[in-house]
């Protein structure tokens, strides 16, 4: 409210200007889901012996990781009883949660063997992880050495040699010879 008292008589002219200043202030809480993959196991196997690897999953991020999903391309020279290309649900991931994945594999290929592994989740979340598994066949050589003709009658003596050319033991191994 203005109250004016008026000095002489007439026109008086008369102005107002109002400012006006405001300000507000707020604070968002940004959350952001991440993914991790890390992959345990035995790095060198023989062939014939389970090579199954743990997988922990988990979300380091701030905010909840919705339908996560485990997918893994598993190599020749490793067996899955579900196939070579696997996917599994594995849900949502508060902040912070891990969960554990085993993947029962079995060696069934010499040769270095690459496992591909993939997580993803909503929001276009994506992380990968590889393991080479080296899997080892033994090699076993039998020689076997003695005469080539004998008379009837007379005895002959054979000898079998049998070898392990690979740095790895080899367990089972059992020789046979008919006449």
């Amino acid at each position: 409210n203005i109250r004016m008292i008026p000095s002489k008589r007439g026109a008086m002219e008369t102005n107002a200007f109002v400012s006006f200043t405001a300000a507000t202030r707020n604070v968002f809480r940004v959350q952001e889901p991440l993914l991790a993959i890390q992959v345990e196991g035995p790095k060198e196997i023989l062939v014939g012996e389970p090579a199954s690897q743990v997988l922990r999953v988990s979300n380091p991020g701030s905010g909840v990781a919705t339908n996560v999903k485990l997918e893994a391309v598993v190599p020749a020279g490793l067996e899955h009883l579900r196939g070579e290309r696997l996917s599994m649900e594995i849900g949502a991931l508060n902040p912070g949660e891990t969960r554990i994945v085993r993947l029962a594999l079995a060696a069934v290929g010499g040769g270095k063997q690459v496992l591909n592994m993939q997580v993803v989740a909503d929001g276009n979340l994506r992380k990968s992880e590889s393991k080479t598994i080296n899997v080892v066949a033994p090699n076993v050589i039998a020689k076997l050495t003695g005469p080539t003709e004998r008379l009837v009658g007379r005895a002959a003596t054979y000898t079998l040699a049998v070898n392990n050319e690979s740095d790895f033991a080899s367990n089972n191994i059992r020789a046979v010879y008919q006449v």
